[in-house]
């Protein structure tokens, strides 16, 4: 997207903790063990950054304003969300 919010690929992939919430595992022979069959709800990160119920930019930009504000946003974030705003 234009804010820099990349969707997390799930299904068919390994599970990985670092990316991927798992609710529930099901048995099958179908595919590899430890393989997504199903997403419940998509995951987005931001550079290498998960982002946890981010389903839009406004969403990112809220709170990142909402960080920055109480001096919490790293600097790449800064870089990044300013550079990216200029752009739109």
């Amino acid at each position: 997207t234009k804010c820099g919010l990349e969707k997390i690929e799930a299904v068919d992939k390994e599970f990985d903790p670092n990316f991927h919430e798992a609710v529930s595992q099901t048995p099958t022979d179908e595919k590899p063990e430890n393989t997504i069959v199903s997403e419940l709800q998509a995951g987005y990160k931001m550079g290498d950054v998960v982002l946890i119920g981010i389903a839009s930019c406004y969403e990112v930009v809220i709170i990142l304003l909402a960080l920055n504000k109480i001096g919490v946003v790293s600097k790449w974030f800064d870089i990044r969300a300013s550079e990216k705003d200029i752009q739109e």
